[in-house]
């Protein structure tokens, strides 16, 4: 972070240094608010970190019995736990569907840029715009049930109670999946997924300008160029699944987080309107479109940094 801090100081200290080299040129600085576009979420299997190995099941039970390990699509259960009354297992996923869209929150932050003559009829300008971009998305994922045959099963008897009891799929007697249950599952899983997205967002532009007068008190100002985006982010998704009994049991929780630096080809267009309070001075307000050619891509989600931006600037004319 202090050294993306160090590189926009840097290049804006040779900004002004080249725009002021000019015979005639302008410094703006203002704020601006941002709206950015929308995450794009990416879908997954939930993976519960307790199993040793669950080959995508979060979680299983016996009758009776929540909550129970499974391994290798099959059930482990303590030992000295009571058998259990019936002949089968439920076995239980949660998965969230891929292409979820979540629109981000917008930002205010601020821009700087400085422009000169390039020719008689327009300038060169060259801009930053710095936003913190601090928003989340959460929805729910799917669970899904699937219920096993395990009345020929002799693992359990074998392993005497006297160590963890299994019912295991790698014996003849476990069948299935079979048809879900007239009545429905003894239980199912059901999961949330709560993102958090924080990105620096720093925008670089370098672009053709060009002012119109429309009055001794009013110009328009029109710009529009290629732009480099670095988002400095930082993403995390926190996976929950429970249990759809009266109580909500708990199965477990888990938050994954991914850090980086992303760049960003694009392009940017504004106008503006100002008012004029002499030849050195001028307050401007207007909008800015940022246009990405891609996504800011993580390992957990894709961000959209696109978007429309209101600015208020005071101009400064040298």
């Amino acid at each position: 972070m202090k050294m993306l801090r160090g590189i926009c100081l840097a290049v804006t200290a040779m900004v002004l240094a080249t725009t002021a080299s000019a015979e005639e040129w302008k410094l703006k600085l203002g704020a601006n608010y941002r709206i950015f576009g929308e995450a794009e979420l990416t879908g997954f299997a939930f993976s519960n970190p307790d199993l040793f190995t669950g080959n995508g099941f979060v979680s299983g039970n016996l009758p009776g019995l929540l909550a129970v390990n499974v391994v290798n699509q099959g059930l482990q259960v303590e030992a000295g736990a009571v058998s259990p009354d019936g002949d089968f297992a439920e076995l239980h996923r949660v998965d969230f569907a891929s292409g979820a869209d979540d629109h981000m929150d917008a930002s205010r932050g601020f821009v700087l840029a400085a422009s000169g003559m390039f020719n008689e009829v327009w300038d060169v300008e060259l801009s930053l715009a710095v936003n913190k971009l601090d928003s989340g998305a959460s929805a729910t994922a799917t669970g899904t049930t699937e219920r096993y045959d395990t009345s020929n099963d002799d693992s359990w008897a074998a392993a005497g109670g006297t160590a963890a009891q299994w019912i295991d799929s790698t014996f003849a007697g476990w069948a299935g999946p079979l048809a879900p249950p007239v009545g429905g599952y003894q239980v199912d899983a059901t999961g949330a997924v709560a993102y958090d997205f924080e990105v620096d967002v720093y925008t670089f532009g370098l672009g053709l300008s060009r002012d119109l007068q429309l009055g001794e008190c009013v110009d328009v100002s029109l710009s529009a160029g290629p732009t480099i985006t670095l988002g400095d982010f930082s993403v995390s998704r926190t996976e929950s699944a429970a249990f759809t009994d009266v109580a909500n049991t708990p199965i477990y929780s888990n938050t994954l987080h991914d850090d980086g630096l992303e760049v960003v080809l694009g392009a940017y267009a504004s106008v503006s309107v100002g008012l004029v309070f002499d030849e050195q001075l001028t307050l401007e307000a207007g909008a800015r479109y940022d246009y990405g050619v891609s996504q800011l891509q993580t390992d957990l989600a894709d961000l959209d940094l696109s978007g429309l931006s209101g600015e208020l600037k005071l101009v400064f004319s040298y």
